[in-house]
């Protein structure tokens, strides 16, 4: 970020781009980050998911912050990118995988499995549904694509 922007200027995706960097930085010169595998730090993927239920709860009571549940999901975002800079640290490449994978692996699952709002090429295709029809599509969909051995891992990474 230059000097003359501000972080309230930044888009999400230059916010990203941002988070990146920081962890290549730390995963090249934190001795603790660099030292870190994909067993080493799972336990805390659950740690941080139950810290996040904690928030919302408390934001429910009236006991928390939106900038709390915030923070807690930065530290739940911060699993997930640290996982793929882990990957890209692998010697073996189908081991290998980006944040962008990330991305792109959950975007066409939410696309695929939300056919009430999208059309299967992605275009926006709404159409108003009951709450239990969409879950019961949902499920049925998810079901289809783990009996078909769908991976939601973009090709070549599979």
């Amino acid at each position: 970020m230059s000097t003359s922007e501000s972080a309230d200027a930044m888009t999400a995706g230059a916010r990203l781009e941002r988070l990146l960097v920081v962890v290549d930085s730390l995963r090249e010169h934190c001795t603790w980050t660099r030292e870190q595998t994909h067993a080493s730090i799972a336990p805390y993927a659950l740690e941080e998911a139950e810290e996040v239920q904690e928030a919302v709860r408390d934001l429910d009571a009236g006991e928390g912050t939106a900038g709390e549940l915030a923070a807690e999901l930065g530290d739940l975002l911060f699993q997930v990118v640290l996982h793929a800079r882990i990957s890209q640290d692998s010697p073996d490449p189908a081991l290998r995988f980006t944040v962008d994978d990330v991305l792109d692996a959950l975007t066409s699952k939410l696309v695929r499995r939300s056919p009430h709002v999208f059309a299967p090429d992605g275009a926006l295709r709404p159409v108003d549904l009951p709450r239990e029809e969409i879950e019961r599509r949902w499920e049925e969909i998810k079901a289809e694509e783990r009996a078909g051995g769908a991976h939601n891992i973009p090709s070549g990474l599979d």
